[in-house]
């Protein structure tokens, strides 16, 4: 996942590329960024989810499960 880039940032970026980016375009990438960032924090809460239950029945995985769940989604 990349760094999230500031408001500030983005319009700096932008303007020293001498590209014209009106803000409906700014905001619409912050959205994807956003589904992207919900995304990344359900396949963590997965993991999560995976190992806490591993754990629970007595299993020493050494977060197997958790690995397993992450690297299937990303």
């Amino acid at each position: 996942m990349s760094e999230i880039k500031t408001w500030q940032q983005r319009c700096m970026e932008h303007h020293q590329n001498g590209q014209m980016v009106s803000e409906g375009m700014l905001r619409a990438r912050m959205f994807e960024e956003i589904e992207e960032l919900r995304a990344r924090v359900a396949v963590l809460e997965v993991a999560l989810r995976h190992y806490a239950e591993d754990e629970y029945n007595g299993h020493n995985t050494n977060g197997s499960c958790a690995r397993a769940a992450l690297e299937a989604k990303t």
